[in-house]
């Protein structure tokens, strides 16, 4: 849940208004699966599985009185009524050695899913292959059709982000997907280990917000605020490990593109996706001194997230001119602006002591410890002043919150 409370003022007279975001998800489910092994290195797996989604992709938007008080007059509910889907779902897999060298995994998933008198339904292949050249270089490739009954609608303009996750309606179709991955493992002496891995996804029937649509302050459907497009994710995965020795870790690096294109939005020009993450680095060590004492050592940096600003503003005048120009303001590209990117630094230190009845541990450990001051969301700032010659002056400025400086934390726990 989100709550915002502001204020405003208009000749003299204070209105105070309150909205909760409140988007969930209930599920209740059954499922039961089977293994069965008719041979060694032959593994068969199935099961089924049924699921019933609740969501509620709503918002309450109060106004309140003098006292504070909700006035129930004033109170609105807007954004989307409660849903209720059944999604249903049978697979089966097949896990075989073939010689010592080669191995694969083929697989199969249907599934339905009903809402609002539509029902749905998917066919979903799964293929995977290894192949162990020789006992320091493997190779492996793999391939998937996935179908995704949920959709994930994000606001990549200024202000609080808001993710919701929606259901496919009788207006809003399933997501498919395509994915191809194509990698390889190579050990490095004793001590190392290399692997690389490259992929390639589209994806068909994605939402997003149309021009100029947000979920907030708005009394329609969230249905009438969409368009469907497609999208395609690609990139590849480096992961150097060293797993023996008393130091050990990893360094991680990702190179990735994640864009969408929509008929209807950017000009029908294609855009990065809210969350498309150029780079991303990930760098772990841990250290043991002792028997008694570790430490570990985590390190992150990603790109800064996209989102959109208003590229500029004009005055809108009535043909006739008889009304006061209002404020339009014109979107610039979509996504085409990046937050700063995000990095930390976390340290810990382990001090075990074993005892007759198990294991105790002391852990001292601080988060982001050169405290970044990380972007959560931008927002912008209004201010009006005079200028010399007593006219009005509008100031715009963009503002940065972030979220958790350095946070120390010690911890107390015991294995037996």
């Amino acid at each position: 849940d989100t709550h915002i409370r502001y204020y405003e003022i208009y000749k003299g007279v204070t209105s105070d208004y309150e909205s909760t975001y409140s988007s969930g998800i209930k599920d209740v489910a059954a499922r039961i699966d089977f293994d069965y092994v008719p041979a060694p290195g032959h593994y068969i797996r199935f099961g089924i599985s049924d699921i019933v989604h609740r969501f509620n992709p709503g918002v309450m938007a109060y106004v309140l009185d003098a006292s504070g008080s909700i006035n129930n007059n004033t109170s609105l509910n807007y954004g989307g009524n409660v849903v209720y889907t059944q999604e249903q779902g049978v697979y089966a897999e097949d896990d075989y050695q073939f010689t010592k060298r080669i191995k694969l995994n083929a697989g199969l998933h249907l599934s339905g899913f009903a809402v609002q008198d539509q029902w749905y339904k998917s066919i979903q292949p799964r293929l995977s292959f290894n192949y162990m050249v020789n006992n320091r270089f493997s190779i492996k490739a793999a391939y998937s059709d996935m179908t995704q009954y949920l959709h994930l609608l994000s606001n990549s303009n200024v202000g609080l982000p808001t993710d919701l996750w929606l259901p496919s309606t009788n207006r809003v179709a399933p997501m498919d997907s395509k994915q191809y991955a194509l990698g390889f493992v190579h050990a490095i002496g004793s001590m190392y280990e290399l692997s690389i891995e490259s992929y390639y996804k589209t994806m068909k029937g994605m939402i997003e917000y149309k021009e100029g649509a947000v979920y907030w302050g708005q009394f329609d459907d969230w249905q009438d605020k969409i368009e469907s497009g497609d999208g395609w994710a690609y990139g590849s995965e480096f992961l150097l490990q060293k797993k023996t020795g008393k130091t050990t870790g990893w360094i991680g690096y990702t190179l990735s593109w994640n864009n969408r294109r929509f008929a209807n939005i950017n000009s029908g020009k294609t855009f990065p996706a809210r969350y498309d993450q150029r780079h991303d680095i990930n760098i772990v060590v841990n250290h043991q001194f002792s028997p008694k004492v570790d430490m570990g050592l985590t390190w992150v940096y990603s790109s800064g997230t996209a989102f959109t600003l208003n590229a500029e503003e004009f005055l809108f005048y009535s043909p006739d001119k008889q009304q006061s120009g209002n404020i339009i303001q014109s979107a610039g590209t979509r996504d085409g602006f990046r937050m700063p990117s995000y990095h930390r630094l976390d340290l810990g230190f382990n001090f075990h002591r074993k005892r007759s009845w198990g294991e105790r541990i002391w852990r001292i450990g601080v988060y982001n410890l050169y405290s970044r001051r990380n972007p959560f969301f931008i927002y912008t700032k209004n201010e009006t002043t005079l200028d010399k010659s007593d006219n009005l002056v509008q100031n715009i400025s963009f503002k940065q919150v972030s979220l958790f400086p350095i946070i120390p934390s010690i911890t107390y726990s015991f294995n037996f």
